[in-house]
């Protein structure tokens, strides 16, 4: 953009400064300055930008008085006395005035709202994506990854945060899969049988295992999913890393989680949220949990769970548009098809079970290779070469770039792919139905009659009464059958059931509902009905 000149603030005797608002309101929007708006009230917070040729930078009142500071600099047609004339009247301009002077500049928005100049805005489309670079934009399609000049591109303009520090090269696809240091890291990530030896150490040692190639899958497609800007309203998620050992105990981590989902940030620009101080919905202060996340943020990356954190808290920021609120400051409401990804890591099972949960979450079950690395002294770099990032020259960081490449191509290929998951759906299950902490002792209990008994007896025909149920139960854990009452235990079969893949209850009340009172069966005469349980395979 060529810079228009400096508005004339210079009285005729040349002796004198008088600020000209309206001058440099109209100065600041002739170089691209204004105010872009993200939510259809016009009452919500506004953000500054500056419309660079094409890439607009977020500014504040305070670097757009740096920005006009060094336009006067830079102006050949002031003298040294008047700069420095102009100059001291400025310094003396306080952020709070300069704040409202900006209020006066023009109002865009990316869907032209009332009261609006319409900004068009480059964004990925649901079967493509687009990762800009410093010489040339990488444009990804299940079937293709090359490159595009963004010029060529009548898409509109991008957020400067876009745009990657790099001057990319692709690689051949065969390098792209086998030549990362990331990708290798990633691949022992997965691992969960390996031994770690600090010289020899085959990366291949567990090819063909079906839990390690599963986990792999989930991986790059999710990897690829927060990779993919477009936020498909049919297949909204968090993806979430956990552990293989996860469990309510467990403290320690170390198997290369953070490390990995850290690497977003390499591709888009990253609101980072500590999970320790996540608030939880039931405190006043939770609506700040997201205060960092601004109109230009593609990923918020939540670390390190609690616990005790529910998924529920997120449910509609992952289905629906997102608020964002900071503290003294109006709201802003991104909208559902604009707002960014959002991943989590947690040592610990994220309880709930059943389609609401499953639905919203894409659970990467990591290894604990690199853990084990750790307790042998082993460090990443001993085993892939180098440091992730830290220690990576131009061609490591291509190789990374292509990488993710891959996954992206996955993802709109295959889809989010969510297979090996079984363990920590049990212990997920387990923990949901049983509470933290639990022995797993009743889940094993319905898991093993579901399998065996039940087809044993031909329960999975003729049904079983919930009396007869429990007592079942209480023939096998008399200790717990006080604590598990009869209908306690008939809600724990329901909850296993309803979590289930294979399995159905009571299938021919399916025409009534999913809860479990729609599907109720009785059987017996009237005042001496029982409730029936019948299990039968999906």
């Amino acid at each position: 953009m060529q810079q228009a000149q400096f508005p004339n603030w210079v009285e005729q005797n040349g002796k004198s400064v008088k600020l000209h608002n309206r001058r440099l309101v109209r100065f600041l929007s002739q170089n691209g300055f204004g105010n872009y708006q993200v939510s259809p009230d016009r009452t919500s917070e506004q953000v500054i930008f500056r419309n660079n040729d094409g890439v607009l930078e977020l500014h504040s009142p305070k670097t757009v008085k740096n920005w006009i500071e060094r336009s006067i600099e830079n102006d050949s047609q002031l003298t040294e006395d008047q700069k420095d004339l102009i100059l001291d009247k400025l310094i003396a301009v306080t952020p709070s005035t300069m704040q409202t002077l900006l209020y006066s500049l023009p109002r865009f928005s990316e869907t032209g709202l009332d009261d609006t100049t319409t900004l068009p805005i480059f964004r990925d489309g649901r079967s493509d994506c687009y990762v800009h670079f410093c010489n040339a934009t990488v444009r990804i399609t299940a079937d293709d990854i090359s490159l595009v000049q963004r010029a060529d591109e009548d898409s509109g303009n991008i957020w400067e945060s876009k745009l990657i520090d790099h001057e990319i090269t692709l690689c051949c696809p065969q390098a792209a899969t086998t030549s990362s240091q990331f990708q290798d890291f990633i691949h022992y990530a997965m691992k969960s049988k390996t031994d770690p030896k600090k010289d020899g150490t085959d990366l291949h040692l567990e090819i063909g295992d079906e839990r390690w190639q599963n986990a792999l899958d989930a991986f790059e497609t999710g990897f690829g999913y927060l990779l993919h800007e477009y936020n498909p309203p049919d297949e909204a998620k968090v993806v979430a890393f956990i552990d293989i050992d996860s469990s309510p105990e467990r403290t320690d981590g170390g198997n290369g989680k953070s490390v990995a989902m850290e690497c977003v940030r390499y591709f888009r620009k990253t609101a980072f949220i500590d999970g320790k101080s996540f608030r939880k919905a039931m405190n006043d202060s939770a609506r700040f949990n997201f205060s960092n996340v601004e109109v230009d943020t593609g990923f918020i990356f939540i670390n390190d769970l609690n616990p005790d954190f529910d998924l529920t808290q997120l449910f509609s920021i992952i289905t629906d548009d997102m608020t964002v609120e900071q503290k003294g400051k109006n709201k802003v409401v991104i909208p559902k098809n604009r707002k960014p990804k959002l991943g989590l890591t947690t040592n610990y099972v994220i309880t709930g079970v059943g389609v609401s949960y499953e639905r919203r979450q894409h659970i990467v079950e990591f290894g604990n290779f690199w853990s084990k690395c750790s307790r042998h002294g082993i460090k990443p770099r001993d085993v892939i070469g180098k440091n992730i990032g830290d220690e990576f020259d131009k061609s490591d960081w291509n190789h990374f770039y292509n990488y993710g490449f891959h996954c992206v191509q996955r993802y709109l290929k295959e889809g989010l792919i969510a297979r090996g998951n079984s363990q920590y759906k049990i212990k997920a299950l387990t923990q949901s139905i049983e509470g933290t902490g639990s022995s797993g002792e009743v889940v094993s209990w319905i898991d093993n009659w579901i399998r065996t008994t039940r087809v044993e007896n031909g329960y999975n025909s003729t049904g079983i009464t919930v009396d007869d149920f429990h007592a079942a139960f209480a023939t096998d854990y008399p200790d717990l059958a006080n604590k598990w009452s009869a209908s306690k235990l008939h809600d724990a079969v329901f909850q296993y059931v309803s979590a289930s893949d294979a399995y159905e209850y009571n299938a021919e009340r399916a025409h009534k509902g999913n809860t479990k009172s729609s599907r109720r069966i009785r059987i017996g005469a009237r005042g001496e009905q029982k409730d029936m349980i019948k299990i039968t395979d999906m």
